[in-house]
């Protein structure tokens, strides 16, 4: 599901064949930033569970 809305994101903006060229470095920082969202948000709805 990141995947296709990273792709999608890359796409318009139209660098699609600068990341290419780039071998996938805005795909990598994306994924990135959307992992360390995904983590802080588990890790604040664990917080609020345990209260």
């Amino acid at each position: 599901m990141i995947g296709n809305s990273i792709d999608q994101n890359i796409s318009s903006l139209g660098l699609t064949e600068f990341n290419k060229s780039m071998g996938g470095y805005l795909e990598n920082i994306l994924k990135i930033g959307a992992n360390s969202t995904k983590t802080a948000i588990e890790v604040e709805i664990k917080k609020e569970v345990k209260k």
